[in-house]
Order: structure tokens, then sequence, then C-alpha cells
């Protein structure tokens, strides 16, 4: 997610952190006050083509200094590194990482009991104004951040 920034900035950041870490795969995001911006890698499926495996929208909470990070991995067998520039928010920390997940597809809750439930074990993390993590696959995450304190 790159706060403020153009979109050849944002991909030349993007490219420089893929190189870094070896990627292989390429998510780019980005978004500034009016819309956000995703490149994710894409799939076709039986009614629509090029659908991205990443589905993401951010909140910012002025009021509070929170930015909360919504972020879906489709993808059937990998995870998916993201990476979100946060530079333009010194002096925030990630608060918890929230991962939905499960291998079983059908498998859902009932009255006997929640086999499919939220967990707090996501691994996102900030570095150098970079918020990272590895989103499980078929995965649903919500990344909290907040203005430390």
């Amino acid at each position: 997610m790159f706060v403020g920034y153009p979109n050849i900035v944002t991909e030349r950041i993007a490219d420089y952190i893929k190189a870094k870490k070896r990627g292989k795969k390429n998510i780019n995001l980005s978004f500034d006050e009016w819309n956000v911006c995703i490149s994710s890698p894409k799939y076709d499926s039986k009614d629509f083509t090029d659908v991205p495996y990443l589905e993401s929208a951010a909140v910012y909470n002025e009021e509070n200094e929170q930015l909360t990070i919504f972020a879906v991995n489709r993808h059937l067998k990998e995870g998916l590194e993201l990476e979100c520039d946060i530079r333009n928010f010194d002096g925030y920390e990630v608060v918890e990482h929230i991962v939905l997940e499960n291998d079983d597809l059908k498998l859902t809750n009932s009255a006997k009991g929640t086999p499919v439930a939220p967990h707090s074990n996501g691994n996102a993390a900030i570095e150098n104004g970079l918020v990272s993590a590895l989103l499980p696959k078929l995965s649903w995450n919500v990344i909290r951040l907040a203005k430390r304190i």
C-alpha cells in the first residue's frame, strides 16, 4: 500500500522489494485519499478473466490515528506476500494481524462447534516504513496499525 506516491515510484519500490526478497510473485499496492490501487497475480474463472488473487482495502481513522488493512488471498495453493508502504504514517506499529483460514473450503460452523474461527497469529511486521505479511492461502486478513503513544 503505497501512500501519496505516483504509480511509477510504487512499481519501482515493489520491484526492489521483490528482488531483495528474491520473490516470484508481483503484488503492488497503492492508495491515496481517493482510492486503492492493487496489482496482483491473476487467474481466470469460469465467468471472468484476470481475476486478482488479492483483494484489499484500507481504512484510515484520523480521529483515533488508526490504519486498518483488509486483505483476502484467493489463491488455492500458495500464500501471498503483502507489502505496504506506510512511510506517511510515521510512528505507527502493528497492533494485531487477524487471520481467518482453513484448508477445508466446505467446513462450516454450527451449534455443535466453530471449527472455522479467526486467530491472531498473523505475521505482519513493520520495518523501515514497510508493512509486510505473508497471507496464507485462502485467507481473510485484518491488519490493524496504530500510532505509538
